[in-house]
């Protein structure tokens, strides 16, 4: 196991997902929630990875470019796969900020909406279903996009964005943003298991 010493919120990933609300909030009042469904995107998105800190770089390189499980990961990097997930997700919120904030300073517009319409970003709670609620479903909006979800929480999750256009929306800008990050696999940002191995290693001994 690392020596590495986690800080006290590393093991709760929930945190990072409630957090990317206000993500697809800015994006939506900017009018950029087209924006990784554009195919110029790549390029800010491979620099706002390579900018992250070591250790969320390391999960979004390996899990959303390189396609690895988070347990080969959480193995590769000896850590937990909740630290994993943390890391992860953290590091997923922070890209997509860096791209939205590049895309705000160059006046890049992208004003179609994945579901058409207008999203309301003041009402936080959107259009409720009955049974499962926006926050809880934004709570398992990574689990879900990541295929980690169990069957019954999924059909939950399912269920209520058949109901709500809002969630809906959030869920399909996540979604486009990781199939941006599939796309980095040709712009040499892949890492090796055993070359993220080693890089993990360093941080951990690192003073």
């Amino acid at each position: 196991m690392s020596s590495h010493n986690p800080r006290e919120d590393d093991a709760f990933p929930e945190r990072e997902v409630l957090a990317t609300t206000a993500v697809f909030r800015d994006a939506v009042s900017l009018g950029l929630d087209g924006l990784f469904d554009r195919p110029d995107v790549v390029h800010a998105l491979t620099r706002a990875v390579r900018l992250l800190p070591v250790a969320c770089r390391l999960a979004v390189i390996l899990v959303d470019v390189d396609g690895h499980s988070y347990s080969q990961v959480a193995h590769i990097l000896e850590i937990p796969i909740g630290m994993l997930r943390t890391y992860l997700y953290r590091g997923r919120r922070m890209a997509e900020d860096t791209v939205i904030n590049h895309a705000q300073a160059f006046g890049i517009e992208s004003r179609h909406h994945a579901l058409g319409g207008t999203v309301d970003t003041d009402d936080p709670d959107g259009v409720r279903s009955v049974g499962t609620a926006c926050t809880e479903a934004t709570s398992a909006l990574w689990v879900c996009l990541d295929g980690q979800a169990s069957h019954e929480r999924e059909s939950a999750i399912r269920s209520h964005l058949s109901h709500c256009t809002r969630c809906t929306h959030q869920f399909a800008f996540h979604a486009a943003f990781l199939g941006a990050l599939k796309r980095l696999r040709t712009h040499r940002v892949a890492m090796s298991p055993a070359r993220a191995g080693r890089l993990q290693r360093s941080r951990a001994q690192a003073p």
